[in-house]
């Protein structure tokens, strides 16, 4: 059995999951923004502004679930591409001593 790896993949994964979590961060991050700003000119009140606080916490704490998540993806797809690029070395190295015998 043969297994190819593709460093290059390995990178461009990990890049482009960061941009898309960024994004959603970004994103999230604005329309907090423009509720702040609504529930900070009276637009929201009572028993509403209560409900917004309580799906409002929720999502932070999803959030954050998100952000850990984040964190172990990324440390996995590193970690996975330095396990391979090491076997790669030593399998590179086993090849150029069974040259020289």
């Amino acid at each position: 059995m043969q297994l190819l790896v593709d460093f290059a993949s390995l990178e461009e994964l990990q890049r482009n999951f960061l941009a898309n979590i960024n994004e959603v961060d970004a994103l999230s991050k604005q329309l907090r923004s423009k509720i702040d700003a609504l529930i900070a000119g009276g637009v929201w009140q009572g028993g509403s502004a209560i409900s917004y606080d309580d799906m409002q916490a929720d999502w932070d704490n999803a959030m954050k679930n998100v952000q850990l998540a984040k964190q172990a993806i990324t440390k996995a797809i590193n970690e996975t591409s330095q396990l391979f690029q090491q076997a790669e070395a030593e399998n590179m190295a086993r090849i150029t001593r069974a040259g020289q015998i």
